[in-house]
């Protein structure tokens, strides 16, 4: 093919003729004479790019990545431990009202 898009799971090297990793395995997934030109980190799973090595040498070909980050405000730790200590505190009275209402129970039989 000309191209390939292969799928590289957490803990696999992208580049390197040593085995296991994504260029030493293009061979054995029917794609020879390809190369990654996307590189992603060993413990970054991930859409990786393959292409010729002709096309890499040549054109000089490289991947743009670009990032996307969603922000998420956060309430303060301060007033989480205050909602926390409120749902104990409620927690804790019903805890306390079942207690008195099975005692009630047993004491009316």
């Amino acid at each position: 093919p000309g191209w390939c898009v292969v799928w590289k799971p957490r803990g696999v090297r992208t580049r390197g003729a040593h085995p296991g990793t994504v260029e030493s395995s293009l061979a054995l997934l029917g794609c020879p004479g390809l190369v990654p030109i996307s590189r992603l980190e060993t413990g970054c799973p991930g859409l990786v790019l393959c292409v010729p090595v002709a096309d890499v040498e040549n054109e000089g070909l490289r991947v743009v990545h670009t990032f996307t980050v969603k922000v998420v405000w956060v309430e303060s730790t301060e007033r989480w431990a205050e909602e926390e200590k409120r749902a104990t505190q409620q927690e804790r009275r019903e805890e306390e009202e079942r207690r008195t209402h099975q005692h009630w129970w047993a004491v009316e039989a």
